[in-house]
């Protein structure tokens, strides 16, 4: 099948079902992965590290993702891999979302992958996978078909700040975001039940769409680390924007704020008191 040519929803089911399974046959190198902490490096700070095996899962996904979808471009973490120009179709990859946590084998880190769509008129994100190989819990959605956690339909909780969990993201590779987030995280938790810092953003988004958590806000991240989540929170019926309520950018970082529509203007508004 021509996918250049048929985008119909069928044709992204399959698409769908497809990306998943190289995205579980991808998670068998974090599964298996030995001294991850001895075969790290450093990137932009301290705190910003590449693994051995981040190479190796985002060389697998490219090669097998292009295997399935010839006609697509690539976007990817390491190495900012950018093969997009003139493409219509494009895949933007995490191959480890919370490296950190992985090194420490904290259990809490995501294989991330979103196909983007370019029109004319500006890419948006059609199609997402997100999978915890940890938990087995596998979310996905395609747009306008609502979003999914291992093939049950998910959406985003109702309550009300008071009663909300607020997750949030510190921006360590972005220390100079350090006071407002900070200041943020009290100003939420003063109004909220409690807060919670996870480490991986594409998890935190994809629990705001679950309903394991109500908002999620983090002032600095990159197109791969939202992407794929961003379509999976807003098919759960959440609203997700940069910090400013404007679109969220695929191919250039950006702040992110997800939740449900009755709580996302109210906290737009302490963010923006906040950060001026």
């Amino acid at each position: 099948m021509d996918r250049d040519k048929n985008n119909s929803v069928a044709d992204l089911q399959t698409l769908s079902q497809e990306v998943q399974d190289v995205v579980r046959e991808a998670s068998s190198i974090m599964l298996e992965a030995e001294d991850q902490a001895e075969q790290s490096t450093r990137k932009s700070n301290r705190s910003d590290l590449v693994t051995v095996y981040d190479v190796r899962i985002q060389e697998y996904l490219e090669k097998e993702l292009l295997r399935i979808f010839p006609a697509a471009g690539f976007m990817g973490e390491e190495d900012d891999v950018r093969d997009i120009a003139g493409k219509r179709y494009y895949f933007i990859v995490d191959p480890i979302d919370g490296t950190l946590n992985f090194v420490l084998d904290y259990r809490h880190s995501a294989i991330s992958v979103a196909l983007a769509e370019d029109t004319g008129s500006g890419p948006q994100v059609v199609l997402a996978v997100c999978f915890n190989p940890y938990l087995d819990e596998m979310f996905t959605a395609i747009r306008g078909e609502g979003a999914k956690l291992n093939g049950a339909s998910i959406e985003a909780a109702e309550r009300e700040l008071a009663d909300s969990v607020v997750l949030f993201g510190t921006s360590p590779y972005q220390r100079e975001y350090t006071d407002q987030t900070f200041e943020a995280v009290k100003e939420f938790y003063k109004r909220c039940s409690d807060v919670r810092r996870g480490g991986a953003a594409v998890l935190d988004i994809c629990y705001i769409a679950a309903g394991r958590g109500d908002l999620f806000y983090e002032m600095g991240l990159a197109p791969w680390d939202y992407a794929a989540a961003s379509l999976i929170v807003e098919e759960a019926g959440a609203v997700v924007t940069d910090l400013e309520g404007k679109p969220l950018s695929i191919t250039g970082k950006s702040g992110v704020l997800a939740g449900p529509p009755h709580q996302h203007e109210a906290a737009l508004d302490l963010l923006r008191e906040i950060f001026g």
